[in-house]
C-alpha cells in the first residue's frame, strides 16, 4: 500500500510540473487532491482490515489453545474414569471372591457341625439311660462349675457366626497355647480324637444324658474309657482344627441338645 502510494505521488508531481497553463495546474491539483484522499481512505481501510485480521488470527490462536487445553482435560478425565471403572471392576471381583470364600467357609462350617452332630448322636444313643453310681449328679452342680481353662470368653452360647447362618452351641475361651484343660465334673472319656473343625476333641459323659466337650486342644491327656475326677487335666489348649489363634471350645449337651454353659459355670 505504501509503495503504491509513493508511486502515485511521483506520478502526480510529474503531471503537475509538465503543465504550462495555470488553470490546468489548478484542476490537476484539485483532481490529485481527491485522488490522494481516496487513496488515504483506501490505505486506512486496508490497514484496518489487516488489524482486524491480526486480531482474528490472535483470537483463533487463543481459541485453538483453549480447545487443546479442553481436549487435554477431557482426555485426562476419560483416563480417570477408565481407571475408576477398572478399580470398580477389581473391587467387585474382590468382593465376589470374598463372598465365594465366605460361602465356602460357611459350607465347611456346616459340614463340620453336621459331623459333630453325627458323633454326638451316636454317643447319646450308646450312653442312653446310663447313670454313674456314687457321684454327685451333673445336674446338681449347675451354677457351681469352674471354667475348664484359664482365659477369657471370646464367643458366647447362641452368638451368631458364619454370616448369621450358624450359631455357637458352646463357648470359645481365648487362652494361651499349652494352658491346662480340666474336666468340669466327674465322668468317663468317651471320645478323644481328631474331628474336622474341632481339631483334637475330648468328650466326657457324666451320666443322665449329660456330655461335656473340649475342642481345639494341642494334645490329649486321657484315654477313651478312662474315668476322670473333677479338675483333672485332660488336655492342653491349642489351635487345632484350623483356628487362627489358640483357645478352648467348651460345650455341654443334655440328651444331644446344646446347653448354655454360662448357666452351669460359677459366677
Amino acid at each position: 500500500v505504501r509503495t503504491v502510494y509513493m508511486i502515485g505521488r511521483d506520478d502526480w508531481l510529474r503531471s503537475v510540473l509538465s503543465q504550462q497553463d495555470p488553470a490546468e495546474i489548478g484542476r490537476q491539483l484539485v483532481y490529485h487532491s481527491y485522488v490522494a484522499k481516496h487513496r488515504s481512505k483506501l490505505i486506512d481501510s486496508v490497514r484496518a482490515d489487516l488489524e482486524r485480521l491480526a486480531t482474528a488470527e490472535a483470537s483463533l490462536r487463543d481459541e485453538r489453545a483453549r480447545l487443546e487445553e479442553t481436549q487435554a482435560s477431557e482426555r485426562a478425565r476419560l483416563a480417570e474414569l477408565s481407571s475408576l471403572r477398572e478399580n470398580r471392576k477389581l473391587a467387585l471381583a474382590k468382593i465376589n471372591d470374598g463372598i465365594a470364600s465366605r460361602n465356602d467357609q460357611v459350607d465347611r462350617l456346616q459340614m463340620e457341625a453336621e459331623d459333630l452332630e453325627v458323633l454326638l448322636a451316636e454317643l447319646t444313643r450308646a450312653l442312653a439311660n446310663l447313670s454313674i453310681d456314687g457321684a454327685v449328679p451333673f445336674a446338681d452342680r449347675k451354677g457351681q462349675m469352674q471354667l475348664p481353662t484359664a482365659g477369657r470368653i471370646m464367643r458366647t452360647f447362641g452368638q451368631s457366626r458364619a454370616d448369621g447362618r450358624l450359631r455357637w452351641d458352646g463357648i470359645l475361651v481365648g487362652a494361651s497355647a499349652g494352658e491346662e484343660v480340666r474336666a468340669v465334673h466327674y465322668g468317663r472319656v468317651v471320645y478323644a480324637d481328631w474331628l474336622p473343625g474341632m481339631g483334637l476333641l475330648v468328650v466326657l459323659e457324666h451320666g443322665d444324658g449329660f456330655l461335656s466337650l473340649y475342642g481345639h486342644n494341642q494334645d490329649v491327656m486321657a484315654d477313651v474309657g478312662e474315668w476322670v475326677d473333677p479338675d483333672t487335666v485332660i488336655a492342653h489348649v491349642g489351635d487345632s482344627g484350623g483356628q487362627a489363634s489358640s483357645g478352648l471350645y467348651f460345650e455341654i449337651r443334655k440328651d444331644g441338645a446344646p446347653q448354655n454353659p454360662a448357666r452351669w459355670l460359677a459366677p
